[in-house]
């Protein structure tokens, strides 16, 4: 009797756990508030309900890698008054979390959200989820001037 492919669908980040992959973590931090021009206050907290599925911590485990495994992961360009060095990564969460993509696209001002992965501060450029709702992906950049 066919059963279909859910049960394979659904194990997929349970393997991916056990692997051991997921072996640093991502705090999501936001502007605890916004100056008179609507600046980003500088002052940054964790976004409230954003918690490991595993272990309740305000970090989640992920994975970090470069955008794309073919190409080199920083960009580079000139201007006169300064150098701008643009790093992306992409980062998989180590579950499904629904409330990181609704939170972000909820937020007014949502671009001014941090990812801190091992004390590194990028900002947060996108986040999705998979249609099959096993996994979360994270798009962060960090900008050096």
């Amino acid at each position: 009797m066919y059963q279909g492919i859910q049960a394979d669908i659904n194990a997929v980040m349970t393997e991916a756990n056990a692997s051991g992959l997921f072996t640093q973590t991502i705090q999501f931090m936001k502007p605890s508030g916004f100056g008179p021009s609507r600046a980003p206050s500088g002052t940054f907290v964790n976004v409230p309900g954003l918690v490991d599925l595993f272990t309740g911590a305000s970090v989640i485990g992920c994975m970090d890698a470069p955008l794309s495994p073919g190409t080199i992961s920083a960009l580079e360009a000139k201007s006169l008054e300064e150098i701008e060095s643009e790093g992306i990564r992409h980062v998989a969460l180590n579950g499904y979390y629904p409330q990181v993509v609704e939170n972000w696209q909820s937020e007014n001002g949502n671009m001014n959200w941090r990812g801190v992965i091992g004390g590194v501060n990028y900002e947060v450029f996108g986040v999705e989820t998979d249609s099959q709702r096993t996994q979360t992906r994270v798009k962060l950049r960090i900008v050096l001037v």
